[in-house]
């Protein structure tokens, strides 16, 4: 299980992220976010790990940001790698980052701390790696941060249907290291983490076939246009699963505890069914989400796998969170 130390929002990032860590790990993507970490002031690290994508996006792009990753951590670093993974192939990337992780343990001798970009590293690492030290215990913390700011190369239109992250053939995928067995004989409820691409995600839910579903959206004020945006997309989503007004919840991005408190809350309004989540929506919820089903009893936390992937980036991010977790009883 996974405790919640603290939580911070700020609108500079130099001090975002503190102290002394065994491991550091960001994603180098087409996204400029994936530099907030040369920014940080006052961090130092065994590792650095530098996720290196097989789709480099437009122009190299992300070719490009791997370079710069890889001089800048060499200031704050003692070591510098990077880590090739495919992000279509969440399974075989899951396992090579895994092995990279317990071989870092077994070198150390000790258990790590461990600093990750949330942003720019895909969800299947950044929360796989939570249930992993959740079950293990391997890591005494992990502080995550993330960053947000205007998307620059997403047009938001009046109509629904856009694909702006994700579109195409989806596939629905479990988030390594976190679930728990099913009785096999109780109906399933579905709670849903909704973001902007509401056609792919009622694909991924009818995958599922969940008996009922229950919408989670992110209402956060500081950028109003993201949520108006998810409740447009979504319409039909809400229509085809007969989803009522009753069941749709509206969260900020944090704090954390309070997107906890709504696995709760579905859990005890469906006592004859079982939970699970799938996260389609802001990867703060899906943080929240993940380490809600590390201390609740939610069967399965799935994400969607997808044949289409846009290249969007936020290029001025303007406000950084950090969340601060462990293991319970370290």
């Amino acid at each position: 299980m996974i405790d919640i130390v603290d939580e911070i929002e700020v609108a500079f990032p130099e001090h975002l992220v503190k102290g002394d860590f065994d491991l550091i790990i960001v994603g180098a993507s087409w996204d400029q976010r994936s530099l907030v970490a040369l920014k940080f002031k006052d961090v130092r690290a065994q590792l650095g790990l530098i996720i290196k994508y097989k789709d480099t996006g437009p122009a190299q792009g992300a070719k490009k940001v791997g370079y710069k990753l890889m001089e800048g951590l060499k200031t704050t670093c003692k070591e510098c790698e990077e880590l090739p993974i495919d992000s279509s192939d969440p399974v075989g990337s899951w396992n090579d980052f895994r092995n990279k992780v317990v071989e870092l343990v077994v070198q150390s001798g000790r258990i790590l701390r461990i600093a990750i970009d949330l942003a720019t590293v895909p969800r299947f690492i950044t929360l796989g790696l939570l249930g992993y030290v959740s079950q293990t215990g391997f890591a005494s913390k992990i502080v995550y941060w993330y960053s947000i700011g205007s998307y620059c190369n997403i047009s938001f239109s009046e109509r629904e249907g856009g694909v702006h992250f994700a579109g195409g053939l989806g596939r629905v995928r479990p988030v390594p290291a976190i679930g728990r067995p099913t009785a096999g004989d109780r109906l399933q409820h579905l709670l849903v983490s909704a973001g902007f691409d509401g056609a792919a995600t009622s694909g991924l839910v009818a995958d599922l076939e969940p008996s009922s579903v229950s919408l989670l959206y992110c209402n956060d004020p500081s950028h109003p246009e993201y949520y108006n945006r998810a409740l447009t997309e979504n319409r039909s989503l809400i229509r085809d699963f007969l989803i009522p007004e009753k069941h749709i919840t509206h969260r900020p991005m944090m704090p954390i505890s309070k997107i906890i408190g709504v696995v709760k809350q579905e859990i005890d309004s469906y006592p004859q069914q079982e939970l699970s989540v799938l996260i389609a929506g802001p990867k703060m919820h899906a943080l929240g989400l993940a380490i809600a089903a590390t201390v609740l009893d939610v069967k399965g936390l799935y994400f969607g796998v997808h044949s289409i992937r846009n290249a969007v980036s936020v290029d001025n991010p303007t406000r950084f969170y950090a969340v601060t977790v462990r293991p319970l009883g370290v």
